[in-house]
């Protein structure tokens, strides 16, 4: 993802990711914990990205990698308009 502005801050709406989440154990514990809720998804998993996801902000121009299996998303706006270019590349690894 490329930062077409500013996004330096959690009210600006920065993207934040929960580190090795990607990995199937990482997956597989979180799914577990969020039928233990048994809410649907989005809302259980909202509470746990808040809790565990760190915030990367950057300036215009800046880019951040990551594999986007993880869970991720980018902060609701509050402050500033968060403008961004996301490419998104397959290797062809299935997850069965």
């Amino acid at each position: 993802m490329i930062y077409l502005s500013d996004c330096r801050g959690h009210e600006e709406g920065c993207f934040r990711y929960i580190s090795r989440s990607h990995t199937k154990l990482n997956v597989f514990r979180l799914l577990t914990l969020v039928e233990l809720f048994r809410k649907p998804r989005f809302k259980a998993l909202s509470p746990i990205l808040n809790f565990f996801g760190k915030d990367i902000g950057g300036k215009k121009g800046d880019a951040i990698l990551v594999n986007s299996t993880g869970i991720h998303r980018g902060n609701p706006v509050a402050r500033g308009k968060r403008r961004a270019l996301t490419l998104y590349f397959d290797n062809g690894v299935k997850f069965d």
